[in-house]
């Protein structure tokens, strides 16, 4: 693994941090542009699929959207399957939601679940 190269965000340029404090300008400059290339590898890697981000954790809850029964129902996420594309399936505590389905059927926040269940009445 890696070394971190970046740290709470309230601390970076915090005269305490003595890091960085301690560094001069080429070593900062050094510093920065190691972040920058860092940055630049992941992003690289997730537009290629090599890293595959999702949109919550584990055990995080979500909204479904009722189909006959209507209403919204909260659910938590199980699991993510995965394929060679990248998310497939959701697994929550009810059902199994297709990936292409959220944002239409499955939602992470409350309010964006209502405000699709308004347009669909």
């Amino acid at each position: 693994m890696k070394e971190r190269l970046t740290t709470d965000k309230q601390k970076i340029f915090a005269r305490e941090n003595p890091t960085l404090m301690s560094m001069t300008k080429d070593e900062l400059r050094q510093h920065y542009n190691e972040i920058f290339d860092r940055l630049q590898e992941y992003e690289t890697a997730e537009e290629n699929g090599d890293i595959i981000i999702p949109p919550c954790k584990v055990g995080d809850t979500a909204y479904i959207l009722g189909g006959e029964y209507r209403g919204i129902y909260e659910v938590k996420v199980r699991v993510f399957f995965f394929n060679h594309k990248g998310i497939e399936m959701i697994r929550t505590t009810d059902c199994d939601i297709p990936f292409k389905d959220v944002g239409k059927v499955l939602f992470f926040d409350r309010e964006a679940a209502e405000q699709a269940a308004e347009k669909k009445e």
